[in-house]
Formats: C-alpha cells, structure tokens, sequence
C-alpha cells in the first residue's frame, strides 16, 4: 500500500466510524435510549444501539452493527487495483436487531439515568490496547456521551 492508498484508507475508515456514530436513521418512528460503540484497532468496530418505537405500548429493540475491517480492507484494495476510486467505494455493515422486553431494558435505562460520573478524576495509566469505547445515553439531541 503506498502513502496514497494509506491515506485513502484511512478517510474510508474514519466514513465507516462516522456512519456508526451517527446510528441507525428511522425517520422519528424511533427513539434511541443508548448506544454504546466499540471500536478496537484491529478488529471489527461494533455499534449496539437500543431504541424504543414510538407508539403508545411500551415496545423496545437492540440493534448492533458491525463494520468488518477484515473484509472491508481486502474490498477497498480490491476495487483501488482495478481503477475504481476510493471516493467511490462506502462502507458496508452488517446489521442484527433484537426485541428486548421492557422488564428486561426499562430498570438498565433507570439506573443509567441516576450514573453520577466525576468532572475530575485521578490520573492514573490505563492500557486498552488501541480500543476506544463510546457510550451515549438519552435522545440524539439531549444526549450524554
């Protein structure tokens, strides 16, 4: 890979993240309580995210996407060696979603609610081996991250 095609990549990797930050688009049908984002270095970034329907019934789901880099990065050289430009190739995800019964989900959505978190903490060295993690609680624009 020359300094070109790394650079490519890379703008296609930080696409793929931005798609997963930005979580799945439903036109206001849905709400989403939390989403939290697993992003290793190495290996496939995961997005679990939990939404709940808009409707009068109490009725929620799971739903996590994973953006393989495995695969991806073998497509991505792929198409640049047959002439195809990096601008032209999107990221692709897959995608799993599960219902999840308010008795379960409703008492996790409480106690995250009342999650005091510090403004300042000790410094300390923590190792995580090139893996960010993200959480996001509350509504998009009424968020916590």
């Amino acid at each position: 890979m020359d300094s070109q095609q790394s650079r490519d990549w890379q703008v296609f990797e930080q696409q793929a993240q931005k798609t997963l930050r930005n979580g799945y688009q439903n036109a206001g049908k849905v709400i989403r309580l939390i989403q939290v984002l697993i992003l290793p270095a190495f290996a496939p970034a995961i997005s679990w995210e939990v939404f709940k329907r808009k409707s009068t019934v109490p009725d929620y789901f799971a739903m996590q996407q994973r953006w393989r880099r495995d695969k991806e990065f073998d497509r991505f050289m792929a198409a640049v060696h047959q002439g195809i430009g990096s601008n032209q190739i999107a990221p692709t995800f897959e995608t799993d979603t599960v219902s999840l019964q308010p008795t379960f989900i409703e008492p996790i959505i409480t106690k995250l609610t009342t999650v005091q978190i510090p403004v300042w903490i000790e410094d300390t060295t923590l190792g995580l081996d090139g893996i960010s993690y993200e959480v996001v609680c509350g509504r998009q624009f009424y968020s916590t991250k």
